[in-house]
């Protein structure tokens, strides 16, 4: 039987520890990783060369996305989980792509605890409202 406190503190800790792979995924999107390797498989070497990033620093970066089923690792060579097109690239019908640059706009302006903190001792309802959704304002 699963203790209840020690699931409570993992599940809290994993939404404190959020941030990284929502920091993770704009990084791969700012550096277009995801319409990179397309619909292609590419080892770290190639994709670092690709990209122009650090060989190093690009594998832990792929195996941390891979981590988190944002890309696929078979012998070696990283591939995306989905078709680029659907989501990531800006050209798609489907893309998240404008979404994704909303939430960053959203993060600039009011995410920060620093922020959020300003916001609540002024009483700025609005920006609280946007960036929690709730349709109090």
């Amino acid at each position: 039987m699963t203790d209840i406190k020690e699931d409570g503190f993992n599940t809290f800790l994993n939404l404190v520890r959020g941030h990284k792979i929502t920091s993770a995924i704009l990084a791969a999107i700012d550096i277009k990783l995801f319409t990179t390797i397309g619909n292609n498989k590419f080892s770290a070497k190639n994709l670092a060369e690709k990209l122009r990033t650090d060989l190093h620093a690009t594998e832990v970066f792929l195996n941390f996305l891979t981590g988190f089923n944002l890309l696929k690792k078979v012998d070696g060579l990283y591939s995306n989980i989905f078709k680029d097109e659907e989501y990531i690239s800006e050209c798609s019908d489907y893309s998240i792509y404008p979404l994704i640059e909303y939430e960053r706009m959203l993060k600039d302006f009011v995410i920060s605890p620093k922020n959020i903190v300003h916001r609540l001792k002024k009483g700025d309802m609005v920006s609280l409202d946007v960036f929690f959704n709730t349709g109090f304002s």
